[in-house]
């Protein structure tokens, strides 16, 4: 039996936390819950409850790491950066004097079409199940590169 279970922080819908009265507790009064609890909503359903000891402090700090990493303030410039951060497609290099030199574009690395189609073993002979089109001017398609691999099947 495993020890542990993952559950994706976008899955995350909620997490709520419920403190005992620890003033009804030092008086002796009886409780329907007899210690914190942290219930984590999940997206598909799940109700994942976590039970602290009576101090509070623990549950805070946990709750608190809970709302940090699970839901993003975006209007706090520090946590929207983390965001950013977090996935490198917003990645932002600012191009200028100093890097141009090191700065590579990526686009360059389908330069040489045949020596890729080479690389993946795909066969452009006659007979084969491909064929090299060419995108002269751009004219089949503005964004696509000047020449295309394309299924042979395909006119």
């Amino acid at each position: 039996m495993k020890d542990f279970f993952n559950i994706p922080i976008g899955l995350i819908s909620r997490v709520d936390k419920t403190l005992i009265n620890s003033d009804a507790a030092k008086k002796g009064k009886s409780q329907q819950n007899k210690e914190n609890t942290a219930e984590i909503h999940t997206k598909d359903g799940r109700l994942i409850k976590l039970s602290f000891p009576r101090d509070p402090k623990m549950i805070f700090q946990f709750s608190k790491v809970m709302e940090h990493v699970t839901f993003f303030d975006t209007t706090n410039p520090m946590q929207l950066k983390q965001l950013e951060m977090a996935f490198p497609y917003s990645h932002k290099i600012e191009i200028n004097q100093l890097n141009w030199i090191n700065f590579s574009d990526g686009w360059l690395i389908y330069s040489d079409i045949l020596g890729e189609a080479k690389r993946q073993g795909i066969d452009l002979k006659r007979q084969s199940k491909f064929q090299l089109i060419g995108n002269v001017g751009y004219k089949l398609c503005q964004t696509y590169p000047n020449k295309i691999i394309l299924p042979r099947a395909i006119n």
